[in-house]
């Protein structure tokens, strides 16, 4: 797996570009930007998914598995964060009418999309004889179970954008800055209400152990002109900001492994420790784009179209695993990427054509 995650390590370091030692790049949370940024993290998922049908054990493979490893759930960090952060810019620039189009544009869209891939991954089910209950069935319409697909972040972001459309509601009455407070206050109080609820639901960690960070990204938005204004006057502030990052990062991830931390029924994934470990990688990602340009056409591409591509991406997987192609490992990893991105491709256009076509 080595072997692939260098080819796009190279991809990615031929179109990095860094800014001289007095500049900065303060287009660093433009679209374009944040889309890259995501498509380098949906290659860390896809290949995370591909390691979940293969056997990996061979020398190739373990420094991807140490890499996997370490970082875990943060290879999602940026999704959540550009997210919120994107919600929260909207929001300033249209007030209440984005956030009354919040359920419509941002829920029901998405939901639609996630729906008709579920139907996808069930169909494959049915083919491969692979059973499921009707009640597994009805559950991943909204992400809470799965039928084969990827479920969790789906789940998390329903909520988040529900959660976002009711903290917001008071942005009716105004639109100023102590509004934003307030509603991201009600907003991040929500999030860890949701968070605690899934844990008491007995879901995986996964499900809410990253929760955080997409209001985090409203915060971030928030308080952007301020923290640009600190971070970018000069060169020596930005590194010994940068090195703090890091070293916030290294240290809170040693952190949440040495402790179990659970009290009074409190799981760890709920605990101090690792939401600021969480924060700092984040927060680590965004410093260095202050820095570093990235143009890469293979990214931007991924970045633009990341819901499909992570949603389709197990499509080909659960298929070559079932005809045996899992076997092949290099064979199977090299196909499921031309077969994801096929599929991606082909899906955003035969939704956009749909959803055009729906009046709401």
């Amino acid at each position: 797996m080595i072997i692939f995650l260098s080819i796009f390590a190279v991809i990615l370091l031929i179109g990095c570009r860094a800014t001289s030692i007095k500049e900065f790049n303060t287009d660093y949370m433009s679209k374009d930007n944040t889309n890259i940024i995501k498509g380098v993290f949906v290659v860390f998922v896809f290949f995370s998914h591909c390691s979940q049908y293969l056997k990996l054990g061979s020398v190739y493979d373990a420094p991807y598995l140490v890499i996997r490893d370490f970082l875990g759930q943060m290879i999602v960090a940026m999704f959540l964060f550009y997210s919120g952060y994107g919600i929260m810019e909207s929001i300033k620039a249209k007030s209440f009418g984005y956030v009354k189009k919040i359920p419509v544009r941002r829920i029901l869209k998405t939901l639609i999309n996630f729906d008709i891939i579920v139907l996808l991954y069930y169909v494959i089910d049915l083919i491969f004889k692979v059973n499921y209950k009707w009640s597994d069935l009805l559950w991943s319409f909204v992400g809470w179970k799965s039928v084969g697909n990827s479920n969790w972040y789906i789940l998390a972001i329903l909520i988040l954008y529900a959660l976002s459309f009711l903290a917001f509601l008071p942005i009716k009455f105004s639109n100023k800055k102590f509004m934003h407070i307030l509603c991201a206050i009600i907003m991040t109080i929500l999030t860890v209400v949701a968070a605690f609820l899934i844990f008491k639901a007995d879901k995986e960690s996964y499900y809410y152990n990253t929760l955080l960070i997409y209001p985090l990204g409203m915060w971030f938005s928030i308080l952007k002109a301020y923290i640009d204004k600190f971070v970018m006057k000069n060169h020596i502030i930005y590194f010994v900001v940068l090195m703090i990052g890091l070293a916030a990062f290294i240290y809170t991830h040693e952190h949440i492994l040495d402790q179990p931390y659970i009290e009074n029924g409190l799981h760890y994934t709920l605990s101090l420790p690792y939401t600021l470990w969480s924060f700092a990688f984040t927060l680590f990602i965004v410093l260095l784009t202050m820095k570093l340009r990235i143009k890469s056409f293979v990214y931007k591409w991924l970045g633009e179209h990341i819901f499909t591509v992570y949603m389709l991406q197990r499509v080909p997987m659960m298929i070559f695993q079932q005809i045996g192609l899992d076997k092949y490992k290099y064979l199977f990893v090299i196909l499921s990427l031309i077969a994801s991105v096929a599929l991606a491709i082909l899906f955003d256009a035969f939704f956009k054509k749909l959803w055009s076509k729906i009046k709401i």
